[in-house]
C-alpha cells in the first residue's frame, strides 16, 4: 500500500472508532451494563437476550455513520 492509501485507511479507521465511541455512549445505563458484563462473566438467557438487543441497536446506529 502506498503512503497516501495508508494514510487514508488510518483516517477511515479513526472515523469508525470515533463513531463507535459516540454510539456506545447512547445506550441506557442498563444496556451499557449488560453489554459490559457479557464479556466479563457468564450470563443467563434473559441477560443474553438483552445483550443481543443492545448490540442490534448499536449496529443500527453505526449504519447511520
Amino acid at each position: 500500500m502506498d503512503d497516501n492509501a495508508d494514510r487514508m485507511e488510518r483516517l477511515r479507521v479513526q472515523r469508525i472508532r470515533r463513531s463507535l465511541a459516540e454510539a456506545i455512549k447512547v445506550p441506557s445505563e442498563r444496556e451499557q451494563f449488560i453489554t459490559s458484563i457479557h464479556y466479563e462473566r457468564d450470563m443467563n438467557l434473559k441477560e443474553c437476550q438483552l445483550h443481543s438487543q443492545s448490540i442490534a441497536r448499536l449496529r443500527a446506529k453505526m449504519r447511520a455513520h
